[in-house]
């Protein structure tokens, strides 16, 4: 309700949505180990970084999963520590704002293979996070779910999946630094005093 979101429809600029409510987004070129990371600076700001390496369903779901974190697990008095638990609150959240239950429960009844790539294209998140939200909606039990991972297995599927789905770019952060730029006029060298960065980083980043 606060985003304004359409409960029956997919979520398509996940990018531009965050962006909007006043969360800042990077794209980093890493190693395949990073999917994400989320935190709120100094000065109160929260921040998502994602892995632009993956597929757009992986990172639609990396920063849904990172948009948990900010939500769910950035006060002091949150009452688990245990990082296993709020990766699985993390996974929960994000299965829940991409899939939200009331809308995909019933298309997930009765699954089949068949199926997936259809959901897939609709609902812009991955074959295997519409299996396991069956599964956690308990759409199917847990023999249809392990027939279903070892069917994903055998078709190559648990490592590279069929149809790369719709995500949209982050743009606040660029047009930002653009203004700096271009408007105010900054230079390379008031970017590395501004920021205390090294300057592959700042040349990465901010002089890109």
């Amino acid at each position: 309700r606060l985003l304004k979101l359409e409960r029956d429809e997919p979520l398509r600029n996940i990018f531009s949505l965050l962006e909007s409510n006043g969360i800042i987004l990077y794209e980093i070129d890493t190693i395949e180990k990073f999917d994400g990371v989320s935190f709120i600076t100094d000065k109160g700001y929260p921040v998502i970084i994602v892995n632009e390496n993956f597929s757009n369903d992986r990172k639609r779901f990396t920063i849904a999963h990172e948009l948990g974190h900010l939500l769910l697990h950035n006060e002091n008095n949150f009452p688990i520590s245990n990082y296993r638990d709020k990766e699985k609150e993390a996974n929960q959240f994000a299965s829940e704002f991409l899939m939200p239950m009331e809308t995909v429960k019933n298309s997930l009844r009765n699954l089949k293979m068949n199926y997936l790539t259809d959901l897939k294209s609709y609902w812009l998140t991955s074959m295997s996070s519409i299996i396991r939200r069956a599964k956690d909606l308990n759409c199917i039990d847990d023999n249809r779910y392990k027939f279903f991972m070892i069917e994903m297995s055998r078709y190559g599927y648990t490592k590279k999946e069929p149809i790369d789905v719709f995500i949209d770019k982050p743009t606040c952060f660029k047009n930002a630094i653009g203004l700096f730029k271009q408007e105010l006029l900054y230079s390379d060298a008031d970017f590395i005093k501004l920021t205390a960065l090294p300057k592959d980083i700042i040349d990465d980043i901010f002089l890109a």
